[in-house]
């Protein structure tokens, strides 16, 4: 329907890929959401800017789909895009800062680049790890990333503490959180 109504594009169409592509990735379709969170990105760049809020978010969005996709040095490039506006806006302990950061560190974990990944993974699970509405989510991904990172790295013991945190979240989420507690799920 909107893009019938909007055939040059319109932000509403940006934001309808952006959470569809968003409700595939937590139904853990990664090869189904890239290219609607790529034409969301465009959208966004074209009616929001290159250096809006809205263009980090849809940096995060499809960064964490290539992630989990195996591209791992385009989510790098995005994520890092995306820690350069937040940081234009926000100071270094800003949620959004180091949420971004910690996407990086999933990231970088996947290029096998573990020394440089797990401070930033680290950071995020530490600054999320007493979350509220928003950042439970977040604190989801860190320590889910977490567990990818140590199993990456042959560290089954660490790997084995991020997943039991994960499990404990999720069992004690209250009911309108555990949606967004199961977004992520352990490796």
């Amino acid at each position: 329907i909107l893009r019938a109504a909007y055939p040059q594009g319109h932000p509403s169409l940006a934001l309808t890929l952006k959470l569809h592509g968003n409700g595939l990735q937590r139904s853990d379709r990664f090869a189904d959401a890239e290219p609607l969170l790529r034409e969301a990105r465009l959208l966004t760049e074209r009616f929001d800017g290159p250096n809006s809020p809205m263009m980090a978010n849809s940096d995060i969005d499809l960064g964490f789909a290539l992630t989990m996709l195996g591209k791992y040095s385009e989510a790098e490039a995005l994520d890092r895009d995306a820690i350069r506006i937040y940081r234009s806006m926000f100071d270094e302990k800003n949620a959004m800062v180091v949420m971004a950061r910690d996407h990086l560190g999933d990231a970088l974990r996947g290029q096998g680049r573990f020394s440089e990944a797990e401070p930033l993974l680290l950071a995020g699970y530490e600054r999320f790890k007493v979350p509220n509405s928003v950042t439970k989510k977040w604190l989801g991904h860190a320590l889910t990333a977490l567990v990818r990172l140590y199993e990456a790295e042959g560290r089954p013991d660490e790997a084995a503490k991020y997943r039991a945190l994960f499990e404990a979240g999720r069992r004690t989420a209250l009911p309108s959180q555990a949606g967004a507690a199961s977004t992520q799920r352990p490796p």
